[in-house]
Formats: structure tokens, C-alpha cells, sequence
């Protein structure tokens, strides 16, 4: 019923409902009043980390660890890969949504942390800087027609020098940034390294 039920960085592009655009600051405010997800809530060509609705991951596999962080239970679903004592977060690629999720929900308590990941490069010059990129995944919300590149944002002072849609495990820092007047999250990106296709789509419902 609120924006952080909306999360999580779902990369928007151009093309996104029909060409349609609007601003994403007044379609979040307009979903805040009206506590409920615009229908063009991902009509904005602009890369932030709110987009689509998000589930917590409850299948049998996510048996990770629950923890207090700064004084917030994070990590209800009990995703894999949390290490809290050395702040460290490897995602899987069965969890892949389910933690960009849970870390744009809890991205003051993961304010840090390590985190590590695998996706596709996503680049978006429109969008994006020249020192950012997405390690995206497809997410599919209803059939193959809604296919969205979904992920966190990331700055790197060498994206330039990565190939559009090669894979790659990304490793870097979560950090808080703003867009416009809303919190937000990126990694800080300190090491890049080649990584084999992750195949299928993710299916967040």
C-alpha cells in the first residue's frame, strides 16, 4: 500500500507503456494519495530503484538468516546469502529479485554492506551516465510482452568499457543517493568480472 511496496529497481525504458511518459516524481505522489501502483507508474524513461511490485521470497530455498540491523528486523524472508557480522550480501540467482527487493525496502540498515551479483549490462545512454550500468535480470509480470530489465543501479568508473548484454558478477558498496526527493539506493561498484548467462526470466508473482 506504499511506495516501498513498489520497489526496487526496475529499469524503465524508452519504449515502456507505449511511449508513454510522465514524471515519476508526480506518479509516485499520485500512488502515495491514492495508496495504490499507477498503471504508468513504469512510463518514466528514467532509471531509479522503484518499479514494479515486489513479493518476499518464502520458498523452501530461502533459508538465509533474519537479523537486527540498526535496530530493524531485515531479512524476514530468510534469503540466503547474508553474512551480517561481515557485512556482506551474496545473491544468488534464485534470489536475485527477491534481495534487490529486500534491499531497496532496508537500504539504511544495508547502508556498507558488500554485495555481489550477477546480471546482464544494461546501459542506457538516455538514461543513464556514463559511469553507470544495471547487472540486470528479465522480469516478467504477465507474458513475454512486459519483459523489463530489472536490478540495481551502479557506478563504475570503467561501464564504459563494458559490453552491452554480456554478463557479468558484479561486486561493490551499497550506497544511499536521492532522486529528486526520494531516497534511493546504488552500488558502488569496485570490481566487475565476466560470468556465464543466467537463463529464464524471473517471475516476481
Amino acid at each position: 500500500g506504499n511506495v516501498g511496496d513498489f520497489v526496487a529497481a526496475t529499469v524503465i525504458p524508452d519504449s515502456a507503456a507505449g511511449g508513454t511518459t510522465r514524471s515519476l516524481e508526480a506518479t509516485l505522489e499520485n500512488a502515495i494519495a491514492q495508496n495504490v501502483v499507477s498503471p504508468t507508474a513504469t512510463a518514466e524513461s528514467k532509471v531509479m530503484s522503484v518499479g514494479t511490485p515486489l513479493l518476499g521470497d518464502n520458498s523452501e530455498a530461502a533459508q538465509g538468516e533474519s537479523a537486527v540491523i540498526s535496530g530493524m528486523q531485515v531479512n524476514m524472508s530468510g534469503l540466503p546469502g547474508l553474512d551480517v557480522e561481515n557485512k556482506k550480501i551474496v545473491v544468488d540467482n534464485d534470489h536475485f529479485y527477491s534481495w534487490i527487493n529486500e534491499i531497496y525496502l532496508h537500504m539504511h540498515e544495508y547502508e556498507g554492506f558488500q554485495v555481489s551479483m550477477t546480471g546482464f549490462v544494461f546501459k542506457n545512454p538516455n538514461t543513464m551516465e556514463a559511469d553507470e550500468f544495471v547487472p540486470a535480470r528479465l522480469t516478467m509480470s504477465c507474458c513475454v510482452a512486459d519483459l523489463m530489465p530489472s536490478g540495481l543501479l551502479c557506478k563504475y568508473d570503467k561501464a564504459a568499457d563494458l559490453t552491452a548484454d554480456s554478463w557479468v558478477t558484479v561486486e561493490g558498496t551499497v550506497q544511499l543517493t536521492k532522486f529528486r526527493n526520494f531516497d534511493d539506493v546504488r552500488i558502488h561498484v569496485t570490481a566487475v568480472y565476466p560470468a556465464e548467462e543466467v537463463e529464464g526470466y524471473i517471475y516476481p508473482y
